[in-house]
């Protein structure tokens, strides 16, 4: 499971009747009695399952860790229950209270619609051999940071791209006429920033040549999530606070997932998932000016078109060891029997944020259901007995019976095959739906 959140012990009544903090809407717990600076360690009972499963992998194994999974995850949700009723009460009638109650209220939602993929792709870190010889503590150490289920090849920087290594990469490959390759004294540690999406790619691309052994690329967004981990809500980083950028270090104490810094806040940083057709692509993070819910690891609402540079928009840069890309491997097995990706172009399930998608044509007919594809809309439209499942590439939302239904991962396209949110197109036919260490299990006799 993602790392536990502490609990969260602000004294929320001198925030409140604080105006500085009611007008600071961008920042609103800048004056909390307690700032929550790093992510806890994973509890000793917790790192004991992970070795028992790491060591054996029977199922047995995997289940007691699954439980101890969903225990936490259920204990957190409990806090977030408890400082939602508390905020109620606090905030009543008083200025600003609504605002921090719906974001509050916002957040247990988002929780309990991503529950179960919450789990599964805690799960899948949980399968990666380095995450109990890793340590936090010894982060700053390493200039790349792993990337917990996301392939034991896969690093991350472990901050944004400076305006000093940028400068350098500049001078070598003689870019003279750009507004990026040079900043002002003082500066040299500062994001870089106005760079365009292909000038990004261009100094993987040199870091590769320069490295001769290891492989440099832009993070794709599920890769970016993995590696910051969930935003513990009070987290100190620069939205609201200053007005421009501050330096990589500055809010160090604030850690990612596995130790990476700076991932909330100060700039945006580009990554290498397309939002659409529009040639838009996917930022993270946030930046120094935007809204704080906005730098939330979960907020996919933001794209920049890649054409363009802008003064909060920088990036981070994934180092894979050796040249090798880990594939990851996820199986389907519908009634215990898993699904021939042969038939289906052999495009296999990919993981976007925890969620698990696959092969419409692939699901629908493993579970006995009908497929219509409006190729003009790019509509999907499911079908099985009297339930309809509606949903359009690269939209966030689906429609079940015309009831509308938010996605937390959109269907996409690869190598002309269209895919789906597996647990959302089984869940909405009232099948159940498991996860085995193996793959999703989808039992189309038990309903829900």
């Amino acid at each position: 499971m993602k790392k536990i959140i502490k609990v969260i012990s602000m004294t929320l009544a001198a925030l409140l009747i604080s105006s500085a903090a009611v007008n600071a809407a961008t920042n609103m717990y800048q004056n909390s009695d307690f700032v929550e600076t790093e992510q806890p360690e994973l509890s000793e009972e917790t790192k004991q399952l992970i070795s028992q499963y790491q060591k054996n992998p029977t199922e047995e194994n995997y289940n007691n860790l699954r439980n101890i999974v969903i225990e936490n995850y259920n204990a957190m949700l409990a806090r977030k229950e408890a400082k939602l009723a508390e905020l109620k009460e606090e905030t009543s009638g008083k200025p600003g209270g609504d605002e921090i109650v719906a974001e509050m209220e916002e957040i247990v939602r988002e929780m309990y619609t991503t529950y179960w993929d919450r789990i599964d792709s805690s799960m899948l870190r949980f399968t990666d051999t380095r995450l109990l010889k890793w340590k936090i503590s010894d982060a700053a150490k390493y200039e790349y940071i792993p990337v917990m289920g996301a392939g034991e090849n896969i690093y991350i920087k472990r901050t944004p791209v400076t305006n000093a290594e940028y400068a350098e990469f500049a001078a070598e490959e003689g870019i003279t006429d750009q507004s990026n390759g040079t900043y002002s004294e003082g500066e040299e540690n500062y994001p870089v920033n106005f760079v365009l999406y292909e000038e990004a790619e261009a100094y993987c691309e040199w870091l590769t040549k320069k490295d001769g052994v290891n492989t440099y690329r832009l993070p794709s967004e599920s890769e970016w999530e993995l590696a910051a981990g969930h935003m513990p809500k009070d987290a100190d980083f620069n939205c609201g606070i200053n007005d421009g950028r501050t330096p990589v270090e500055q809010y160090a104490a604030t850690r990612g997932a596995h130790g990476a810094i700076d991932f909330w806040g100060n700039v945006w940083e580009w990554t290498s998932t397309a939002r659409d057709d529009s040639g838009d692509m996917a930022v993270k993070g946030g930046s120094w000016n935007s809204d704080r819910t906005d730098c939330r690891t979960e907020y996919r609402g933001e794209s920049r078109a890649a054409s363009e540079e802008y003064d909060d928009v920088g990036f981070r840069v994934i180092q894979v060891l050796n040249k090798t890309e880990t594939e990851q491997r996820i199986n389907i097995f519908v009634n215990g029997i898993g699904i021939d990706y042969k038939k289906y172009g052999n495009v296999r399930p990919v993981i976007e944020n925890g969620r698990t998608l696959a092969p419409v044509r692939a699901v629908a007919e493993a579970l006995g259901a009908e497929v219509a594809w409006d190729s003009q809309t790019r509509e999907i439209t499911i079908s099985k007995d009297d339930i309809f499942v509606r949903m359009a590439v690269g939209e966030n939302v689906a429609y079940v019976n015309g009831t509308q239904i938010q996605l937390d991962a959109a269907p996409q396209i690869i190598n002309d095959r269209t895919l789906v949110p597996v647990r959302f197109i089984a869940e909405s036919f009232n099948l159940t739906v498991d996860w085995d260490g193996n793959g999703i299990m989808i039992n189309t006799a038990a309903q829900m």
